[in-house]
């Protein structure tokens, strides 16, 4: 959707045998972004008459007085490696995505092509669908149709999603997205096409529909704990918090930045002393939840509206890069910035087989600061990976997720 009152201006700079090439700039209306490219690449397509992969975003600035953005993407004329090799005239910088160099898109549609089931082609180039420095996804047209393939950075508390979907899609056909392929040392999952995601901007009462479903679905997942694991989900248990809590948070300076995270929003020193003193009341929150015996279950990791979509026989619930196994109440963030007590009373009516509903809003009590450290510890693996000019909207996201923690104990 177009945002009326904005102006995108594109900048290209591709990579060819001869050294970059920069093009004029392209002038589009609406508010644009890079990661999603297929309308930069069309106007690119029509202006400048190039057919371009995109390798990254160099900048993304926008001016929200005027109303102006201004990209700046480093991209690749498919033309110029049209046999699908990784060309020797372009080396991608070091900590870059795989999909970073211009020979990647390529190599992924031969793997798909020899990985769908027997009969199916692939019959026209990948288009990409979204792409950051955390993950590539890809749509291919195939005889059998179309077929989206994942690729997820090495982040530490990443998992093989393709591993972890195929348990779950096993047990849960329809709830989560239909694996076709994936490949652990790559870190690709091929999928079927599932509906649109339901989104940040849905009403209250589809917010408290969506965590009712996912409060079944996670309440009928205990007993694949093992197999999760087995098949690489980390682990986010209360007992795992309680050392996290024991070592990175208690050790957090003002002084001491995260790698990865921005200087200029870390936490001052009065935060970080409040921080590091909370750190024994988060123990003990943490020994009094465990008391409530709520089971470990799959956690997703990052649970939203935007990583659901809605079928017609229920919710599709995708996107499992995060996924561990854990407690349950891990994963509300989505109840965090807008709070939505129905939400909540349908989550929390999924778990009355293991305690009433007052205890029940007694766990979720003690576990919603929590949730905060959970998302800060998962903030800290990722932006650690990224490079120097990585996604400028994840760098300050540890520092946010522990003042929030500050506010909820205020």
């Amino acid at each position: 959707m177009i945002e009326p009152g904005w102006r995108t201006t594109v900048e290209w700079q591709l990579v060819r045998p001869g050294g970059t090439r920069v093009l004029p700039a392209i002038e589009l209306p609406g508010r644009l972004w890079a990661d999603e490219p297929r309308p930069l690449q069309e106007a690119l397509l029509r202006e400048r008459q190039v057919d371009a992969v995109l390798l990254k975003a160099l900048s993304e600035k926008e001016d929200t007085e005027t109303g102006e953005r201004h990209l700046t993407l480093l991209g690749a004329d498919r033309d110029d490696f049209t046999d699908g090799l990784a060309p020797e005239w372009h080396v991608p910088e070091p900590g870059d995505a795989p999909w970073a160099g211009p020979g990647w898109i390529h190599r992924i549609t031969r793997w798909l092509a020899g990985s769908l089931p027997p009969g199916a082609t692939v019959t026209g180039p990948a288009e990409q669908v979204r792409i950051w420095e955390l993950s590539c996804v890809l749509r291919v047209p195939t005889t059998d149709g179309d077929v989206y393939v994942k690729s997820a950075a090495d982040s530490p508390l990443f998992v093989d999603e393709g591993a972890v979907v195929t348990v779950l899609h096993r047990h849960f056909p329809g709830r989560v997205p239909a694996p076709l392929a994936h490949d652990p040392g790559a870190r690709l999952l091929a999928m079927r096409p599932f509906p649109p995601e339901i989104g940040h901007q849905a009403p209250p009462e589809v917010q408290a529909e969506v965590l009712g479903a996912y409060g079944r679905f996670q309440a009928a997942t205990p007993g694949l704990t093992a197999e999760l694991t087995a098949a690489g989900c980390g682990e986010r248990t209360l007992p795992w918090l309680a050392d996290q809590l024991s070592t990175w948070a208690a050790a957090l300076d003002h002084a001491v930045v995260p790698p990865g995270a921005d200087p200029a929003s870390w936490l001052n020193q009065e935060e970080a002393r409040a921080i590091r003193s909370a750190v024994p009341d988060l123990l003990s929150a943490v020994e009094r939840l465990a008391a409530y015996g709520l089971p470990d279950c799959a956690v997703h990791g990052d649970f939203h509206l935007a990583n659901v979509a809605r079928a017609d026989d229920g919710f599709v619930f995708f996107d499992w890069t995060d996924a561990g196994v854990g407690h349950p109440f891990l994963d509300l963030v989505t109840l965090y910035w807008e709070p939505n007590p129905a939400a909540l009373d349908a989550y929390l009516a999924a778990w009355t087989a293991y305690a009433s509903p007052e205890r029940l809003r007694e766990a979720w009590e003690l576990a919603e600061p929590l949730v905060a450290v959970n998302q800060a510890i998962s903030y800290a693996a990722i932006v650690s990976v990224l490079p120097p000019d990585g996604d400028a909207t994840l760098k300050p996201m540890i520092a946010r997720w522990l003042r929030r923690l500050l506010t909820l104990r205020s």
